[in-house]
């Protein structure tokens, strides 16, 4: 898409590759999101789960990328341009974590953070 992606649903959500000229918004209010294809956005990126996991393959993102899941995050290498935050109420699993070193905002008031929270 040449703009942004945009998926909501009340029950399991899930999509193949998405790449979007914006932003990318995939959440599943009562249920687990599924992404089996990469992620790549020209904007931010932010999967919800309201209950339950997400699965994803890879994200890149020109600017944040968000994970909060009630259930588990589990997925690839994820390269943001600005800041990365995931909180998982069950496990963490994923791959390689950049933010603003590969793939450097052009945002003068990127963060370039990581933040990482898993339930004990």
């Amino acid at each position: 898409a040449t703009g942004g992606i945009a998926l909501i649903g009340a029950g399991l959500v899930q999509a193949g590759t998405l790449t979007a000229g914006a932003g990318v918004y995939v959440e599943s209010t009562t249920n687990s999101v599924a992404i089996g294809g990469a992620i790549t956005s020209n904007g931010t990126v932010e999967l919800v789960s309201g209950s339950g996991n997400i699965s994803y393959t890879s994200v890149t993102a020109a600017s944040d990328v968000d994970f909060d899941a009630t259930g588990n995050v589990t997925g690839g290498n994820v390269t943001s341009g600005d800041s990365v935050s995931a909180l998982a109420g069950g496990n963490l699993a994923i791959g390689n974590v950049s933010a603003g070193i590969v793939n450097p905002s052009t945002d003068p008031t990127a963060a370039y953070s990581i933040g990482l929270a898993a339930a004990p």
